[in-house]
């Protein structure tokens, strides 16, 4: 039992660390383009665009 906790023990940990750095990534991607499209939105909204775009 000792030896199937070692060995099954750290794959557990490595396809549960993929899972949530996969995760991770995929929300951090997911904010990037909302944060993205949102400035986007005020830069095109505002009369200040270039000089916000140039500043940024």
């Amino acid at each position: 039992p000792d030896d199937a906790f070692s060995i099954s023990w750290p794959t557990k940990l490595l396809h549960l660390t993929l899972l949530i750095v996969r995760r991770s990534l995929f929300e951090r991607h997911f904010m990037q383009d909302l944060f993205v499209n949102h400035m986007l939105l005020i830069i095109s909204n505002s009369s200040s665009g270039p000089r916000l775009l140039s500043t940024s």
